[in-house]
């Protein structure tokens, strides 16, 4: 039987607001302070904020690469569209299928965390410690999750929009209030190395989760399809959502440093949720309720704008018939949702929450998950560095800074955690993520030197479909399915 027609997705349903918003819930501000500083917490303890400036520096500086991309070209696809127009079906083939792995865990990280929040609200609030609570917890975040996700995308962004705004408003306040309870023993040695016990060791990995909480800057690149003037909306509204939320990490780092205490991090560390502890001891059960269902919400909706933007991704490589079956190309009839792909991945992430929440509990699946997605979003971002300057050289608009000296810079600053999340090599089962990884990508080669070897004209046309491409020049493969030409 011949495959259906791909389905096309709602075109022009978003401005540039829902668009920043899709950054922004994807970023997750009350979810990155209690959840990502705590983990980024437990290798800088008190230079945590100069390891959150690091990362805002590689995010912002890393962003430029998905401007200058999305100038020409607006796509489903997002990263996996980017590399494959500027660098052919090889490194494109490999990074779809590095996005179905790291990208495809996100969801299950974030609401496995969704999880052990409500967790640890029942055993605070009502003093129950069963084991098996984050269950409930992470199913029905699971459900909503699929339910928004199928009903239409501008359904999922308005809610997130709401969350985000209410949640950045109270925690801006949470933050004021901290730093003004120190007074006096307020200090810059938070942004001092010699505040980090192992000094840039502790720092590269800080960053690594600090990066961790930038990883969704990039999520409204696959709403290419879906968004007014893709070319311009897009960018302006990943920068805004860079820009302010990095703003409103590093003040909510530091905040929460001086408000713990400088020289007392490696106690912050030690806690699961110790923003919630530092919460309640300084504001009283009152904040702690109000935090709770912000954070809560927080994590939802950051759940929400990766499973949107991975069932994009699994849309787009469903319609070149890479990997994904082409019948997960098609559409609703009524939302204009792509409900296969959005059904694929729920069951992916039901499948992940389950497995590894009873293997070692939903906070150590959370945390393996968050080491994993950050190294794969790593190496997707450099494969698109490298492919940045051979996308403009093409085009004859290649500069030197925008698109030679920025992508590189960015590449060095994303190398420097990846290297100290490899050496020293961490203890059993935090090791796993560089391995597993390693297996994956490893397969990857193999299976589209397959596929090129039995399928070379479908191969050569991987990228190809459902793209937007920006000015009046058009993107287009050059002959041998190599590279891209003007």
């Amino acid at each position: 039987m011949a495959d259906a027609k791909p389905g096309r997705l709602a075109a022009g349903r978003l401005g540039l607001i829902p668009t920043i918003f899709q950054s922004v819930s994807f970023l997750a501000p009350s979810f990155s302070v209690v959840g990502g500083m705590t983990a980024a917490a437990a290798y800088a303890r008190g230079a945590l904020t100069l390891s959150l400036f690091i990362a805002s520096i590689a995010a912002l500086v890393g962003a430029n690469t998905l401007f200058q991309f999305q100038r020409k070209i607006s796509s489903a696809g997002g990263y996996y569209t980017y590399v494959t127009r500027a660098s052919g079906p090889g490194l494109g083939a490999l990074t779809g299928w590095l996005y179905i792995l790291f990208q495809g865990f996100n969801p299950a990280g974030t609401l496995l965390f969704f999880g052990f929040v409500g967790q640890q609200v029942l055993a605070t609030g009502f003093h129950d410690h069963a084991a098996w609570t984050w269950l409930p917890f992470s199913l029905v975040a699971i459900g909503v999750v699929w339910l928004l996700s199928y009903r239409g995308i501008r359904l999922s962004i308005e809610y997130s929009m709401v969350a985000s705004i209410a949640e950045i408003i109270i925690f801006l306040a949470l933050g004021v209030i901290l730093i003004a309870g120190v007074g006096p023993h307020n200090t810059t040695a938070a942004f001092s190395p010699a505040s980090s016990p192992t000094g840039w060791s502790g720092l590269g990995l800080g960053a690594l989760w600090g990066y961790f909480i930038f990883v969704g800057y990039g999520g409204s690149a696959p709403l290419g399809e879906e968004v007014r003037d893709p070319h311009r909306n897009i960018s302006r509204g990943v920068l805004i959502a860079i820009v302010g939320m990095a703003v409103f990490y590093l003040f909510m780092g530091y905040a929460v440093t001086v408000g713990w205490g400088i020289h007392r991090m490696a106690g912050f560390a030690a806690l699961p949720l110790p923003v919630m502890t530092l919460v309640t001891d300084k504001l009283g059960t009152v904040w702690f309720w109000i935090v709770a269902v912000l954070l809560l919400n927080s994590v939802l909706g950051s759940g929400l704008a990766q499973h949107n933007a991975q069932a994009r991704v699994l849309f787009s490589l469903a319609r070149d018939k890479f990997v994904i079956p082409p019948r997960l190309a098609a559409t609703h009839p009524r939302f204009q949702t792509p409900h296969r792909a959005i059904l694929l991945e729920t069951t992916v992430t039901l499948i992940l929450v389950l497995g590894l929440g009873f293997w070692i509990g939903a906070y150590g699946g959370f945390l393996l998950l968050g080491a994993f997605i950050t190294l794969g979003n790593l190496l997707v971002h450099i494969f698109a560095n490298y492919s940045l300057p051979k996308l403009f050289h093409r085009l004859g608009e290649f500069r030197w800074v925008w698109h030679g000296a920025m992508p590189w810079f960015a590449t060095i600053l994303f190398l420097f955690p990846i290297y100290y999340s490899i050496l020293p090599v961490p203890s059993f089962p935090d090791n796993l993520p560089p391995y597993i990884l390693a297996v994956w990508i490893a397969a990857g080669l193999v299976l589209y030197a397959r596929m090129r070897r039995r399928q070379p004209a479908l191969m050569s046309r991987l990228g190809q479909l459902g793209y937007e491409s920006g000015g009046q020049q058009d993107v287009t493969s050059d002959p041998g399915g190599t590279g891209i030409s003007s």
